[in-house]
C-alpha cells in the first residue's frame, strides 16, 4: 500500500484496495475489525466504505468486492490482484487470520468471479503470494483472464513492486515491467520466481503435459513420472507436491518450447525452470482426493487414478 501510494499513477486509472484478513496493520489506519474499501487518490488513501468483518477465504467476499469495484468505477480494461499468503493448489490463497487460518480454496475462487456480476474478461489475474503459479490455477484462470502473474515458488518479503506495477498500467509492457521491477526488487535473494502466463494459449501448457503422460503410458511405466519428479525442481513444503512441468517434460523426452506462453524471472537457483509448475500428489492418498475434487483436467485426473491403483499394488 506504502508503495502505491508512492507511485505516480497514470490519469484515468482507479485503484481500489479492499483490506480484511489480518490481526492487525501496520499503517495507515486500517483497522482489523470490519472490511474497508479504499481508492488511491493523489498520493493517499481514501476510505469508501466500511463492511461488516467477513472471512477473505470466503468465495462470496471476493465475489461482493469483485461486483462493487466493476460496478462502480467500470473500465475498459481491468485487473484483479489477490495479495498474501499463497498455500498452492492443494490449500490456496488469501488466509484469513481472523477465521481460523481459513484459506480461499481454488474451487472457492472458481465460485467467486463464476457467479460474479462481472461477465468480461480481465486483462490479468495476479496472485502475489507464494506457489500459485500452477497450470490448475492457470486453468482455472483462464475462464476469466487474458494473463495471470504468479510465482511458482515461495515468495520473498514484499512481494512485487507496486510502484513500478501501478505507473505501468496501461503500458504496452506492462508484464515486462512486472516481472523486471520484480527481479530487481528480490536480485540478493537466492531462490525467487515470477511468471506472467499466457491463458490463451492455455490448451498447449494441457498439450504439455498430456504428452508426458501418454508417453510414461506408451512406455507402460508409471513410475517413469515419478522419477521425473525426483529430478525436478519442487516448490514448498514436501506435501504442496508442486514440480516444475518444463523439468519433468525434459526428463520424459518430451520437445517443447513455451517461451511464447510463459514470461518469467528467477534467481540463477532456480535457472532451469520454466515458469510453470503442476500438482503430483505422489503416495499420499489423502492428498489424492483433495487434488481430484480440484483438478478440472480429467485426463490428468483419470492418469493419477490408474497410477495410484498400480503403485499401491
Amino acid at each position: 500500500i506504502s508503495e502505491l501510494l508512492s507511485a505516480d499513477i497514470p490519469d484515468k486509472v482507479n485503484v481500489l484496495i479492499e483490506t480484511g484478513g489480518s490481526q492487525r496493520w501496520k499503517k495507515h489506519s486500517i483497522s482489523a475489525d470490519k472490511l474497508q474499501r479504499y481508492t488511491v487518490e493523489n498520493n493517499k488513501l481514501k476510505l469508501l466504505e466500511d463492511i461488516k468483518l467477513s472471512n477473505m477465504g470466503d468465495s462470496q467476499t471476493l465475489k461482493d468486492f469483485i461486483d462493487w469495484g466493476t460496478e462502480n468505477f467500470p473500465a475498459k480494461r481491468t485487473a484483479l490482484i489477490l495479495w498474501d499468503h499463497g498455500g498452492g493448489v492443494l490449500n490456496g490463497i488469501c488466509k484469513d487470520e481472523l477465521y481460523q487460518n481459513n484459506w480461499l480454496t481454488i474451487q472457492e475462487f472458481d465460485d467467486a468471479l463464476s457467479k460474479s456480476k462481472f461477465q468480461y474478461s480481465f486483462d490479468f489475474i495476479g496472485f502475489d503470494a507464494c506457489l500459485m503459479a500452477n497450470y490448475e490455477t492457470a486453468l482455472v484462470a483462464s475462464k476469466y483472464s487474458d494473463y495471470m502473474i504468479a510465482s511458482e515458488d515461495l515468495e520473498p518479503t514484499g512481494g512485487w513492486d507496486y510502484k513500478a506495477l501501478s505507473e505501468a498500467l496501461g503500458s504496452d509492457r506492462l508484464y515486462d515491467i512486472i516481472l523486471d521491477s520484480y527481479q530487481n526488487y528480490h536480485k540478493n535473494n537466492d531462490y525467487y520466481t515470477l511468471s506472467a502466463i499466457n491463458l490463451k494459449m492455455i490448451d498447449r501448457v494441457k498439450n504439455l503435459l498430456l504428452q508426458c503422460i501418454s508417453k510414461t503410458e506408451k512406455n507402460n511405466n508409471p513410475l517413469l513420472m515419478s522419477e521425473a519428479v525426483q529430478s525436478s525442481e519442487g516448490f514448498g513444503s514436501v506435501s504442496s507436491y508442486l514440480y516444475d512441468l518444463g523439468n519433468i517434460a525434459d526428463y520424459i523426452g518430451i520437445d517443447y518450447n513455451c517461451t511464447d506462453i510463459v514470461k518469467s524471472v528467477h534467481s540463477e537457483n532456480r535457472k532451469n525452470t520454466c515458469g510453470i509448475n503442476f500438482c503430483f500428489p505422489q503416495n499420499d492418498s489423502e492428498a489424492l482426493n483433495k487434488y481430484l475434487q480440484i483438478s478440472k483436467d480429467e485426463k490428468y485426473n483419470a492418469f493419477l487414478k490408474k497410477y495410484f491403483r498400480r503403485c499401491l499394488l
